[in-house]
């Protein structure tokens, strides 16, 4: 089983069911905003972000990725436009040009996907999100998630 391969598959859209363990849980700061309208523990542990749903003309890749004993580690960037609010967030879509980049812990039991842990580039979020609203106001949105600026 290649791990490495099977994490590429699911950035370019190829998605295995299989892929994520029924006991898989994230700690990805943008899964916990999909976390906000969870319905019990359970599902909150595994609930994760689309981007898709936000962001327009959205673009995702894997620039790099490797395999270390049981853990795939990638590095990402996304781009798109802005144009819907994001859940658990209270800062209103700017309609701009977003490009984030951000790292993935993907921890493996077996073939299957049990737990993540993301970090993203919080102070490009915050620059492009954050110029139409107080900056007080954004530090306090971005922290329901878990991000500091």
């Amino acid at each position: 089983m290649n791990r490495v391969a099977r994490v590429r598959e699911m950035f370019e859209g190829k998605v295995d069911p299989g892929l994520f363990s029924p006991k898989y849980v994230t700690h990805a700061p943008w899964d916990r905003v999909a976390q906000h309208g969870a319905k019990g523990q359970a599902e909150a542990g595994n609930a994760m972000f689309h981007a898709e749903k936000v962001f327009t003309d959205l673009k995702v890749s894997l620039e790099e990725a490797f395999e270390d004993a049981d853990k795939v580690i990638v590095r990402w960037r996304q781009r798109g436009t802005w144009v819907h609010p994001i859940p658990g967030i209270n800062i209103k879509p700017t309609g701009k040009p977003m490009d984030l980049v951000g790292i993935n812990i993907y921890h493996f039991a077996g073939d299957q996907i049990v737990e993540k842990f993301g970090e993203f580039d919080v102070g490009a979020f915050h620059a492009g999100a954050c110029a139409q609203v107080r900056p007080q106001d954004c530090v306090e949105a971005l922290a329901t998630i878990g991000a500091r600026v």
